[in-house]
């Protein structure tokens, strides 16, 4: 997986993080910043764009244990995110 890291894995399920969704929290942090903003509310912001983050990893979780897949690979981008299966052992 080029541009991707990988932040875990839940019963089978490889999570990966994409360089996208970093590029997001990056124009986040500038776009706050920049609107004169506090660090406080440039963090509030950050934590909103992780929290939607955690909230479509969770979804994901719930629709591949409720079609009892073990082996997945789930790639997260600011883009949207992407469901593969692959073989066991590979990335």
């Amino acid at each position: 997986m080029k541009w991707s890291w990988k932040l875990g894995k839940f019963r089978g399920i490889s999570v990966y993080m994409h360089a996208t969704f970093l590029i997001l929290i990056a124009f986040i942090v500038f776009s706050h910043w920049s609107a004169g903003h506090s660090l406080a509310m440039t963090l509030e912001g950050v934590g909103f764009i992780l929290a939607i983050f955690a909230c479509v990893v969770l979804h994901e979780f719930g629709l591949l244990t409720a079609e009892n897949v073990n082996e997945f690979l789930l790639i997260v981008s600011a883009l949207g995110e992407r469901r593969t299966h692959h073989a066991a052992g590979t990335p």
